[in-house]
């Protein structure tokens, strides 16, 4: 079995800013985590901090707030956690 990989676009809140980036699917990730860096670009801020476990059983905290993704020309506004540069984008069932 093979990974699966797709291209998104986000977006800035008022929609006049966006940045490709090509995701890894994860069906068993909930959330859609992108690079800080790329958030932060796109002038989107954290809204709260959450606690996730880690598919190797770690705890980590993570920076949450919310962004608008587009697939295949679908935008819905989704949870996105601020990945760390150590983090891989990944695209959760949320999305």
């Amino acid at each position: 079995m093979g990974f699966t990989y797709v291209k998104i676009r986000i977006y800035s809140i008022d929609l006049m800013k966006w940045e490709d980036l090509e995701v890894l699917v994860d069906s068993g990730a909930l959330f859609t985590s992108i690079p800080r860096q790329t958030l932060e670009r796109l002038g989107l801020k954290p809204v709260s901090r959450q606690r996730f476990r880690t598919y190797s059983g770690e705890i980590i905290e993570r920076d949450i707030g919310g962004a608008v993704i587009e697939y295949e020309n679908r935008r819905v506004i989704a949870p996105v956690v601020f990945g760390e540069p150590t983090d891989l984008p990944v695209l959760g069932v949320t999305t």
